[in-house]
């Protein structure tokens, strides 16, 4: 199976774009547009080996949501996505042992980036 990514994002237009830009790649990619969707459909199955997460989603919010699929799919990487400058997010998430991730702030300016960082990913597994 190709190695596959998840954008959890709750703004349509961002999502689209990611989307586009990454199959565009040729990467295999699924979107949710919430933390509790990104969870269920981890839970029924798929089989992701990259999320990229907005920090702040509508409802459970990005950190709850890439603590919740650590504890699914333990062997997922995590790429942040978001338009936070709050420098508490560092702290949170060293506290949930998740203070290495990458983080791309909003606007994505410059798409190539993270591809780079996805091909490093896929080229080091």
């Amino acid at each position: 199976m190709p190695e596959a990514i998840l954008i959890v994002d709750d703004e349509q237009g961002v999502l689209d774009n990611l989307a586009t830009y990454l199959e565009d790649e040729d990467l295999v990619v699924y979107t949710a547009r919430s933390g509790e969707e990104a969870i269920r459909r981890i839970d029924a199955g798929l089989n992701v080996q990259i999320c990229i997460v907005d920090l702040r989603l509508r409802g459970m919010s990005g950190i709850e949501t890439i603590v919740k699929i650590r504890n699914l799919a333990p062997q997922t990487h995590f790429i942040i996505h978001t338009g936070s400058e709050d420098k508490s997010v560092a702290t949170v998430l060293q506290r949930v042992g998740l203070d290495n991730l990458p983080v791309f702030r909003k606007p994505l300016t410059n798409m190539s980036a993270l591809v780079s960082k996805l091909q490093a990913y896929y080229d080091h597994k």
